[in-house]
């Protein structure tokens, strides 16, 4: 039930479906599975950052904080990557507030994550830590 409940959000993010989506984000952490994610590893964190939903993405990391550092199955992104691409898409907006928005999104991403997500970066198809914060 919780996990059909998980898959139901990811699709409704897909289909950008708000009234599904407020319906899944109401749901509690035993009737809503978080980590559910679809053949790519995509969850549904992944998806709300994505269609800039900030609220879900915050709702989302409230119920359960360690989503913020799962990776995806397609080349391994890690973590970090999902904040990296909120990032990357904020300039191909000439929306002043969908800028903001991807912003936003990448700065409570990156503050929910671990130290360990936090230092790993891709270099090509290698994903390599990097050295600790100091």
């Amino acid at each position: 039930m919780a996990r059909e409940a998980g898959r139901q959000l990811i699709e409704a993010f897909c289909r950008d479906d708000k009234k599904a989506i407020a319906e899944g984000m109401g749901k509690n952490e035993q009737d809503l599975d978080t980590s559910v994610v679809d053949v790519a590893g995509m969850s549904a964190l992944h998806y709300a950052a994505r269609t800039l939903h900030y609220q879900a993405v915050d709702a989302l990391l409230h119920k359960d904080p360690d989503l913020a550092d799962l990776c995806t199955y397609v080349s391994r992104s890690p973590a970090s990557w999902l904040a990296f691409n909120c990032l990357a898409d904020a300039p191909r907006s000439p929306d002043p507030i969908v800028q903001e928005t991807h912003k936003e999104i990448a700065l409570v991403l990156v503050d929910n994550m671990s130290q360990a997500a936090l230092s790993h970066v891709t270099h090509g198809n290698t994903t390599v830590s990097s050295p600790p914060f100091g």
